[in-house]
């Protein structure tokens, strides 16, 4: 089933009661939702509870100016479209209402034509503004999905990652017990038998030294047994 257009949403203020409701006739006979008031406070209380597309201001009224509550029309809701009227031909207030963001400017009296004409060309200029806007948030959209898709596949690669560094890890932890429990005793049992070799060559030096000195001891007692063979016999 197809959504219903929206119908555009029209705020009319003007301190001339009568003209205000025969333009509130007019507008709502071209499907459009319209309110009217006399006052610019209230209306600007209305505006502060209800969103607005178009709103049709009297400039010369009293407590509050039309170009006043444009003002704080747009201050409080900036995509509503403004149009000003006004029964005195005033080009500097015209100029310095468009200056101020009004959409348009319509001299009375006007006929329905001009009114007519003067609020579809804001109401489309109100819709461009809508597509436009939805057109930004809909490439924001898959902007956002798609940064969306590269932090999934950028996570997933990163889980890859920190798989193999868990076994790296794990390979290193097993590896180090393999060394403590198996290398080591290895090395110390190595270490052993050079400490004996050590030993023994020192022993073996030292029996060196005494068969030198024991070599030393009977050559000296062979030659004095022979010197002693030589002398003379005294009976």
């Amino acid at each position: 089933m197809v959504e219903a257009m929206k119908r555009t949403r029209v705020l009319i203020v003007d301190d001339d009661w009568q003209l205000g409701q025969t333009l509130q006739e007019l507008v709502s006979s071209w499907e459009m939702d319209t309110e009217c008031l006399q006052d610019a406070l209230r209306a600007q209380d209305l505006i502060e509870q209800r969103c607005w597309d178009l709103a049709l201001l009297d400039l010369h009224m009293p407590r509050l100016t039309g170009l006043e509550l444009m003002d704080r029309i747009r201050s409080q809701s900036p995509a509503t479209r403004v149009i000003l009227m006004t029964g005195q031909a005033d080009k500097e207030n015209a100029i310095a209402a468009l200056r101020l963001g009004a959409f348009d400017f319509l001299e009375k009296p006007f006929t329905p034509d001009t009114l007519q004409s003067t609020l579809q060309r804001a109401e489309q200029s109100q819709r461009a503004k809508d597509e436009r806007r939805s057109e930004r948030l809909a490439a924001l959209h898959r902007d956002l999905v798609d940064e969306v898709d590269r932090l999934k596949a950028r996570n997933s690669r990163l889980r890859e990652v920190n798989k193999s560094l868990r076994e790296a890890v794990g390979a290193a932890v097993r590896a180090r017990r393999d060394f403590e429990q198996v290398i080591v005793p290895q090395l110390r049992s190595l270490a052993s038998p050079r400490s004996d070799l050590e030993n023994l060559r020192h022993r073996s030096v030292g029996l060196c030294q005494e068969l030198l000195v024991l070599a030393d001891t009977v050559e000296e007692t062979a030659k004095r047994l022979f010197c002693e063979s030589e002398e003379p016999y005294h009976a």
